[in-house]
């Protein structure tokens, strides 16, 4: 009987064990990130100059991007011509963390590309400073498996915090 129990013991740590194994998370790929475009300053430094594209990876695994589009309003006979900004999810699915440094993306939907939609992305991503607030990453996409593809990403902060 403490054989068997012994055993049952093991199988249940191994067990364990292989399912965390599985799920190889990167807790600072986690957050909302912003699509950034680097400039060179007058200075020489390299300033991240924000888009309005938008990725959340939450820490269940799933994922979301979006834009922001801002769009001219005429406006009415009373009313001088104004501008509003709205928001579009362009792709949701979940992410697979292979390693730190690896993640697969499986696009349960892409709205502006539905031919993407169903599909699984490769991505390679580095973080380029201590804070890792700034992330590289460069993918395939399904269509194109030959040609990689680079963005740089800045980790979107709380108001107020550098």
């Amino acid at each position: 009987m403490k054989r068997m129990m012994l055993l049952f013991a093991a199988l249940l740590i191994g067990g364990a064990a292989y399912v965390n194994a599985q799920q190889v998370i990167d807790k600072d790929l986690c957050g909302l990130w912003q699509y950034v475009e680097e400039r060179e300053a007058p200075d020489g430094s390299i300033q991240y100059v924000g888009k309005p594209i938008f990725k959340s990876i939450n820490q269940d695994n799933s994922y979301f991007a979006m834009v922001c589009v801002t769009i001219d309003v005429a406006g009415s006979e009373k009313e001088k011509p104004y501008s509003v900004t709205e928001t579009y999810v362009t792709q949701r699915g979940e992410i697979e963390v292979k390693a730190v440094g690896n993640y697969l993306e499986y696009i349960a939907e892409h709205y502006t590309n539905p031919g993407l939609t169903n599909t699984i992305t490769s991505l390679k991503y580095e973080f380029k400073d201590a804070d890792k607030n700034i992330m590289y990453i460069e993918y395939l996409t399904a269509n194109n498996n030959d040609t990689w593809f680079g963005e740089t990403w800045r980790k979107v902060q709380p108001f107020g915090s550098k």
